[in-house]
């Protein structure tokens, strides 16, 4: 299900994130999975970079006051993790983090046929396009 939108949606969902009233407490953290291990070692390390340009504050402190209730984590593409090794660590890594944080609001994109239900804490949704 290549070229269904995946990545314009998440995007599109960082950008509503930012500019509509209602979501005016929360910061939208836009994480691309295929630089796991590249431009980011853990979740938490790519966290804290994105965050640099919403706080004046040390991104340590900000992200232990605000990953419950202020963060919105979206990773896009885990599907685009080809080597299995990197896979299996950010699987394991988005599972623990769900554990660990239950109340951040996560959304994470996947091409149906490359997923295998392999996040427990999480609802699937699929993304249907109408041509109409």
């Amino acid at each position: 299900n290549a070229g269904m939108g995946k990545t314009f949606e998440a995007i599109q969902l960082s950008q509503k994130i930012l500019k509509e009233k209602s979501f005016d407490n929360y910061v939208p953290i836009f994480l691309k999975a295929n630089l796991y291990k590249i431009s980011f070692d853990t979740l938490e390390e790519g966290i804290k970079e994105q965050l640099k340009p919403f706080t004046k504050t040390n991104t340590d402190k900000y992200f232990g006051d605000n990953i419950h209730d202020n963060i919105i984590l979206i990773i896009d593409g885990i599907d685009e993790v080809t080597e299995k090794s990197k896979y299996r660590s950010l699987i394991n890594e988005i599972n623990s983090f769900a554990a660990l944080y239950p109340k951040m609001f996560s959304f994470i994109t996947c091409r149906t046929n490359q997923f295998h239900n392999e996040l427990l804490h999480y609802k699937n949704y699929n993304l249907t396009l109408d041509y109409q």
